[in-house]
Formats: structure tokens, sequence, C-alpha cells
């Protein structure tokens, strides 16, 4: 496997800018299975099985386009990939080689690493990522490694939060190593993610710049729509991604309006080819944990239509069976779910099939 490395002139200038080159799996195409598992460009792959890899936003139940909107996370993310038994750790590799003591030069030199981590719902699988100093002298001097996030700090949802941890540089180190390792064993797939890895450097005494995984000002909030205006009440509203390869774009939640009878949500049409994104959208609550999970059958189901490239709101009524399902469930108990949308869009002869896991809120 090759070795990527950077290396600095022989000045006392700090490096300047994110050190590691393939950040966020960018410079892969992306697999759109669970089954592939090709190491990223870059990258060292270590672990034992087929170790971690770069995947598509949108690929199965997988973090969906929505998901990279809110992060800024682009086309791909990093996975842990496929492992040979439960429990098996594997890791990413990423050397940063720089002209030794040049990079303090004499003074005191402050370095962050960081990124955006998650899972999957409420699966056990974490990433944390870790910057080792050694010098070629003294061996390793330093090592630092990220907070996990745990399903816990995720809420039991499908997404990505940011990390960071800083330290000050040793002096004389001559050689620095970027690990990201993907852990936690619920399952023969590592479900940890990490998108956006930075290391970057700074003078002393202020910490480096650490990834934020937020939108840009005036982005949408997952929590309680726009605080820019025109957000959604009920706090469903999607970031259009940059990047499109659905056809739909769904939503981070889906509010369960048990008056109405209704499942509400927001969809992007994500494509020009049709005036509008037509079809039939179905909802199931997901069962069960890790990729073992089933859906039951639909409790919800409707029609919708979105402007093309324009977002808007989609309304399922709820199946008789399906209200007496929601009813019966404690809020402790709704909140270990998971609402499955898929949705058929009509584009001419051949229809295109979209599907995203949701977080689920009930009001009255």
């Amino acid at each position: 496997m090759a070795t990527l490395a950077l290396t600095a002139p022989a000045s006392a200038e700090i490096l300047p800018g994110n050190q590691l080159l393939n950040p966020g799996a960018e410079t892969d195409a992306g697999v759109t299975d669970e089954i592939a598992t090709p190491c990223p460009s870059g990258w060292n792959c270590a672990g034992t099985g087929d170790g971690p890899t770069a995947v598509r936003y949108g690929t199965t139940t997988f973090p969906g386009l929505d998901e990279s909107a809110w992060i800024g996370g682009g086309r791909n993310f990093f996975a842990g990939g496929r492992t040979a038994s439960t429990g098996l750790n594997t890791s990413l590799e990423h050397v940063i080689q720089a002209a030794g003591e040049e990079w303090s030069g004499g003074r005191d030199v402050r370095v962050t690493i960081s990124g955006c981590f998650g899972g999957w719902q409420n699966n056990a699988d974490f990433a944390v990522a870790s910057l080792v100093a050694e010098s070629i002298v003294e061996g390793r001097l330093l090592t630092i490694t990220t907070a996990p996030v745990t399903a816990a700090d995720r809420e039991n949802q499908t997404k990505l939060l940011p990390r960071s941890v800083s330290a000050e540089l040793p002096r004389g180190a001559d050689r620095l190593e970027a690990v990201v390792d993907f852990a936690g064993g619920d399952g023969t797939y590592n479900d940890g993610y990490a998108d956006n890895l930075s290391v970057t450097m700074g003078n002393g005494p202020e910490d480096p710049p650490a990834v934020d995984c937020t939108p840009e000002a005036g982005g949408g909030d997952p929590g309680g729509g726009d605080p820019g205006g025109g957000g959604d009440p009920d706090g469903n509203d999607p970031e259009p991604p940059a990047d499109v390869d659905r056809t739909l774009g769904f939503a981070r939640k889906a509010t369960v309006r048990m008056k109405r009878g209704q499942v509400r949500t927001k969809l992007t049409c994500n494509t020009d080819r049709v005036e509008a994104c037509e079809g039939t959208l179905t909802a199931a609550l997901v069962k069960g944990a890790g990729r073992s999970a089933r859906a039951a059958k639909p409790l919800a189901v409707g029609s919708y239509s979105v402007p093309s490239l324009g977002t808007a709101k989609a309304k399922l009524d709820l199946t008789t069976k399906g209200a007496k399902k929601i009813a019966k469930l404690s809020d402790a108990k709704l909140a270990k779910r998971a609402l499955e949308l898929r949705a058929t869009t009509e584009l001419g002869a051949q229809d295109a099939s979209d599907s995203a896991t949701l977080a689920i809120k009930r009001k009255d």
C-alpha cells in the first residue's frame, strides 16, 4: 500500500491549511453498495477483513444526501467497511512528513486534528481520529485522539457530529501520522463514519481551526427550522445537496401528527428532467438494530409532487393499523425506532426509486 507524504520546505514557516490529502474521500468514485471496500486514495488501510472505504452519500441505508448537505460533506464519506467477524477494528493511516524541527523554528506550534464523525441509527460502531507525532531519534512523542460520537450522542440517528482535539507539537517531531480508527463491533459491517478530516497547525497559544460540521450562516436548523426565515415549524428543513445523485432528497426528520392522522416531511426534487418529481411514498417503522434491521408493513402512504429543483412538504395518511401502532408506543420506545421512507418518482418510461431512514417526532 502506498504511503502519501507531504514534505515541507526547510524553513521556519508553519505549514498552512489542511495537511491531509483526500480528507473527505472526494478523490475516489465512492462505492454504492455494502460489499465493495476499496481503500481510499492517499490512505493506508489496516485491519482484519476488507477494511475502510469511501461510500457515496445516499447509498442504501448509509447517510443520505441531506446529511452531506448539512455538514458540507460533498459526494463521499469514509466508512469502516466489512470485517471478517463482529468486533474487529479497522483503520486508515496517513503520513505527513516535514522538515523536523523546522516545524517549530524555535516557536510554540499547536496542532489540531478534527472531523465529522458518526454512525448508523442505534448501532454501536464509531470512528475516532488520532494524530501521532514522532521523532526519528526519540520515537513517539505525542498522541492525541478525538472523543467518539456514540449512538446516544447522535440520539440514535444516522448523522455525523464534530469532534476535535489540539495539543502543542513537540520540538524535534519530524513525522506526523493521522490515523482514523473504526471500532464498535456491532455486526460484520463497521458503520463508523468519518468525513471532512483535517490536520491544521498554528503559532500558539491559540488552537488552530477545527471542522464544525454545521451549515454556513443562513443554513437550515435540523431542530427547529431555518433561523433565517421561512422554516418549517415541524423542523423538517432539508438542505438541497450541491452534488446530486438521487432523484429525491429527504429531510432529517418526519413528524407524525396524531390528530390529523398524517406523517409529514419535506422532499427536494434533485432533477430538472421533469417539471416536477411526482409519485408515491410509503413510510414504515424500522425494527431491529444494525444492518439486520427490517421494516414492518407500511404505516402511512401518500402521493407527492415537488417542483423541479425545488422543495415541498409531503403528507402521508396513516393507515388505521399504523395510527394504532404509533399511539401504543411510549416516547422512549418511539425514540428507538426510525421511519423508513420509500419513494417512486415517475420519470418517463423508467421510474426512479429512492429511500431514506429518518428520525421520528410525534405531535398531537
